[in-house]
């Protein structure tokens, strides 16, 4: 037998839980497009939190017409900041927001095997500022892209 004011409370709570979990999600929306739209230099991406600047690749990934999952955003994320998916492949990135020093092959190397550990197709390394030689050179003909901070920039500027 059913208590019809327990079933009443019961909706009570997913409706409340539904409508939160949407205003939630379209502020968030709403918060990766004004960081989008007020990109206007390197400079200002520099300038961003590492939670910003995640934010905003996502969104650049985003409007490039793949799915994204950003799973940093939180805490520990095992070297993995964003989880992209369209056309049924899955790619990992991870964002590095460096101001002045320069990501070198360590990095590359641990998102490789994260790429393999994940069966992910491939790897994006995003920053705002450069890669060194030898980053470059141990990700000739592997599926690791080196997006820079003026690749990105071109990218958010498109």
């Amino acid at each position: 037998m059913h208590d019809p004011s327990i079933m009443k409370v019961g909706i009570l709570v997913s409706l409340v839980f539904f409508t939160f979990t949407t205003g939630k999600s379209i502020q968030r929306q709403q918060e990766r497009s004004a960081l989008f739209k007020a990109q206007r230099g390197l400079w200002n991406i520099r300038q961003m939190s590492w939670q910003d600047f995640e934010l905003l690749v996502g969104e650049t990934f985003r409007r490039q017409g793949f799915s994204v999952e950003e799973t940093g955003q939180g805490g520990a994320d095992g070297g993995i900041d964003l989880i992209l998916q369209r056309n049924g492949k899955k790619i990992l990135v991870q964002c590095k927001n460096y101001r002045a020093n320069s990501i070198g092959a360590p990095v590359a190397r641990e998102m490789l095997g994260l790429m393999i550990h994940h069966e992910a197709a491939e790897v994006f390394i995003v920053t705002a500022g450069k890669f060194t030689k030898q980053a470059k050179e141990f990700c000739i003909g592997k599926p690791i892209q080196l997006i820079d901070g003026q690749q990105l920039l071109a990218i958010v500027n498109q």
